[in-house]
């Protein structure tokens, strides 16, 4: 899917108008499968943490995990070692967020076909 980067850019509106065009031209069955293997994406995606590496110190940089929770930001000191692990850990838990996200707008268009009862809805992509 390419527009995962995207996704939580400040042109969200028009990244929706562009992928809401794109999925109503797939059946639902492709559609279906899409979220399937993007289910499957994420289960390769752990462990995971939320925050950032950073690099903190004039002299002597030192890594550093940092989280910002409930207005607090917190450190941890993380040492070269633990810098690529911490690293991997943040990019796992920002994937996810785009594979959420591509979840969301096919998903989003799997409601809008579905049929409500009493047979009002559309479900001429089956």
């Amino acid at each position: 899917f390419p527009y995962t980067t995207l996704f939580r850019s400040q042109a969200y509106c028009s990244i929706y108008y562009i992928i809401t065009m794109y999925q109503r031209k797939k059946s639902t069955k492709i559609l279906e499968k899409q979220l399937q293997v993007i289910q499957e994406k994420i289960t390769h995606c752990f462990p995971l943490m939320r925050g950032s590496v950073v690099t903190i110190g004039i002299k002597d940089k030192q890594p550093k995990f940092s989280l910002s929770l409930k207005g607090k930001t917190r450190l941890l000191y993380l040492g070269k070692h633990k810098e690529p692990i911490a690293k991997k850990w943040s990019d796992n838990y920002k994937k996810i967020l785009g594979f959420i996200d591509e979840m969301t707008f096919i998903n989003m268009e799997l409601l809008r076909r579905m049929k409500a009862p009493g047979g009002r809805g559309s479900d001429k992509h089956q």
